[in-house]
This record gives structure tokens, C-alpha cells and sequence, in this order.
């Protein structure tokens, strides 16, 4: 498994181009039957703004990106995948049509469940760079969850 801490670099670098992820994105919603105003309000944006993602216009904020998959039932893995090979657009239209076909939950499934149950806010980017910080430390997600949500 691809490290969050690799993923977020790559995702954030400006290096990469986003039409694999943006393709990714609007093939699970579409697929699960979502408008982008439900994803929206599900992670606490605009409608517009899930319309820009999926166009790759722009980048989901790392405060988003939690509650963006979760939503969708989208993996870490597969946006790593599209990001580090930097491939073109149609690749992640393949990839979201595999994940809809997989029955196993992402190794991070545990951690969007317990946030969900802590009623965590996902766009904390507070929250989230700790979160982050103790994984790249190498404390498995879920500790470093547990750790996150229950921290004052």
C-alpha cells in the first residue's frame, strides 16, 4: 500500500495532472447515483466545487479528501495508483469501474467509520495534519485516528 504521506505529495506537488483523478471521481458518483450536490453537502462543499473537481479544474482540499472517498466508497490506493503513474484520463475511468466491482473495504475504511462515529469534522486540516503526521510516523491509521479523534 501506497503511504498517505506519498499520496498527499503527489497530489499536492502541481506536477501531476488531475484528468485521471477527475474522471476517477465522476465515474464513482455517477455510478453510485449521486448528484454533486449530494456529495457536496456529504463533505461540506458547494455543488460547483465537486463540479470542479471532476473536471479537474482544481484539488480537493486534504481536509475533503476523507469524507470526497468515503462518500463515493473510493480508495487512497486508487488515487495514488492514477497519481503516480500520472496517466491519462481514461485510466481512471478503468480504475473506478474496478472499484465498484470490489467487495473488500480500503485499509483506511476503518478510519473514515470511526471518524464518522466521532462525528469528527473531515475538513479539520488540523486534525487531519495530525492525523497524518502520526501515520507517517508509523503508527497504523487506525491508531493514529484513535489518537487524532480523542485528542483535545
Amino acid at each position: 500500500m501506497i503511504s498517505l504521506e506519498i499520496y498527499f505529495a503527489l497530489l499536492y506537488s502541481g506536477a501531476m495532472s488531475m484528468e485521471a483523478v477527475a474522471r476517477y471521481l465522476s465515474t464513482l458518483r455517477e455510478a453510485r447515483g449521486l448528484s454533486q450536490k449530494q456529495v457536496g453537502d456529504a463533505v461540506g462543499v458547494s455543488d460547483r466545487q465537486v463540479s470542479n473537481w471532476e473536471k479537474g479544474e482544481n484539488q480537493p482540499k486534504i481536509g475533503y479528501v476523507p469524507a470526497l472517498l468515503a462518500v463515493l466508497r473510493g480508495a487512497y490506493e486508487d488515487l495514488a495508483q492514477l497519481l503516480i503513474e500520472n496517466v491519462p484520463g481514461e485510466k481512471g475511468v478503468d480504475l473506478a469501474q474496478r472499484r465498484l466491482n470490489v467487495t473488500e473495504p480500503d485499509p483506511l475504511e476503518e478510519v473514515l467509520v470511526e471518524a464518522q462515529r466521532a462525528n469528527a469534522k473531515p475538513a479539520d486540516p488540523e486534525a487531519f495534519n495530525r492525523f497524518l503526521n502520526l501515520v507517517a510516523g508509523g503508527l497504523s491509521p487506525q491508531e493514529a485516528a484513535r489518537r487524532t479523534l480523542h485528542q483535545p
